[in-house]
């Protein structure tokens, strides 16, 4: 019996894989953009990588962020990003100062 659900956990794991290395594929290959992947449901963020993902985007792009905007919907896929990010870089053209959204 054990190895019965060892067989169904390996056949599901694979199956899953193969989506998820699908649609890598096809993003690498040019595609897909990746743009409408969603962070949280398709590649399982949590609230930690969620926050690792604002540090790494503020200092990137030294920007700070709203409290406001930090919210997971506006963060849920590439695509939202780059609008949220976008449209800072379009209302401050200067690189160097420290913008709040």
């Amino acid at each position: 019996m054990v190895d019965k659900f060892k067989e169904i956990d390996e056949k599901i794991m694979n199956l899953v894989l193969n989506d998820v290395a699908d649609e890598f594929i096809d993003i690498i290959n040019g595609k897909s953009s990746g743009e409408d992947i969603n962070l949280f449901d398709d590649l399982n963020y949590d609230s930690i990588k969620f926050l690792q993902l604002i540090i790494n985007l503020e200092e990137s792009f030294q920007i700070e962020f709203n409290d406001e905007v930090l919210l997971i919907e506006n963060f849920s896929t590439v695509a939202q990003i780059k609008h949220l990010i976008s449209n800072l870089i379009v209302e401050h053209k200067e690189p160097d100062i420290m913008v709040e959204i």
